[in-house]
């Protein structure tokens, strides 16, 4: 290799790792902005020839955020009336409390009354202990990556025929046939997963009312939006829905409440129903895109979640091809 071949794949390795650094703190933004494209390319498709790509990217584009967007805001609204009215009942709640645990042992009482005081004290230094500017900075950047995924996914959609036509022309025939095969893994993978929470959202609906649950509506969207992210979501959903039914209904229905949601809205949905649906959906082992979930939630958090099965789709075609 002579030297100005040489200077110019270190001056283009040099370029490429500078993007990168600076594209690393919008990366849950783009990974986003990648799995709302696929989910939402099929819409594209079916519109594009009656209204025009861009139309019907944009189309397809609110088709998948709008709804979310709406969810989280009358999550978080419901959420606000929720606490106020906590706020509000706050010693006759903790009255009844007292009572449910005198009815048990009288003992418990006494302890939970050392333990509530304990924790009040706790808590209060532990919030002002709270570094204000880190959480107001990390707040920022999730607006961010939530704009960045919208531009993303729109102009994945609108460009996506551009990329793949100059990809063509700059790889190999074999090389573009494994490229095609990764992104088909890859769809079938997140369309799967975004079935799976529409499946999940509706099988909620009952469960939530017949456990009196007034927000059913908001609460399953919600369930919907934690279904989207693998494993580790879903429960805290049920957790927090748990402690309304408390106290609305009691020690009994909490329990059922509880013991039910985790073991059927959570336990077998995630560990059996959702490895065997998006297994089938993207012709991609149960047993790798379980543990691609997983490990790539725990190395590198939200965008881990959807990096590590696109890397485990990749994988698969290049050991099936070679």
């Amino acid at each position: 290799m002579d030297k100005k071949k040489a200077l110019y794949l270190g001056a283009s390795l040099a370029v490429l790792l500078a993007v990168l650094y600076f594209f690393y703190p919008l990366l849950d933004g783009i990974v986003l902005g990648i799995v709302f494209a696929y989910v939402a390319n099929p819409a594209k498709k079916r519109m594009e020839k009656r209204i025009g790509n861009r139309k019907a990217s944009l189309l397809a584009t609110l088709l998948i955020i709008a709804p979310i967007v709406v969810i989280l805001l009358l999550g978080l609204l419901e959420g606000a009336s929720q606490a106020i009215v906590l706020v509000q009942n706050l010693d006759g709640l903790i009255e009844r409390f007292y009572e449910y645990l005198s009815a048990l042992n009288p003992r418990l009482e006494e302890f939970f009354a050392s333990g509530l005081s304990w924790a009040t004290d706790a808590t209060r230094s532990f919030l002002q202990s709270l570094p204000v500017l880190e959480y107001a900075t990390g707040v920022v950047m999730l607006a961010l990556n939530g704009f960045i995924a919208v531009f993303s996914c729109y102009y994945l959609l609108a460009d996506g025929k551009r990329l793949s036509d100059a990809l063509k022309q700059k790889l190999s025939e074999r090389a573009f046939h494994m490229l095609e095969a990764s992104s088909e893994r890859i769809s079938g993978v997140f369309v799967g997963s975004f079935y799976f929470s529409i499946f999940m959202a509706l099988v909620s609906i009952p469960f939530l009312i017949y456990f009196d649950i007034s927000f059913w509506a908001i609460a399953s969207g919600l369930i919907f939006l934690a279904a989207l992210i693998p494993v580790f979501a879903e429960w805290m959903i049920i957790v927090a829905l748990s402690f309304y039914v408390l106290l609305i209904g009691g020690a009994i229905p909490f329990a059922a409440f509880l013991i039910i949601g985790i073991v059927f809205l959570y336990f077998l949905p995630e560990f059996f129903l959702r490895p065997v649906l998006v297994g089938g959906y993207s012709n991609t082992h149960p047993l790798l895109l379980f543990l691609a979930f997983i490990g790539g939630g725990l190395a590198f958090g939200i965008s881990g979640f959807f990096l590590a099965p696109m890397a485990v789709c990749v994988a698969t075609v290049l050991w099936e091809e070679w």
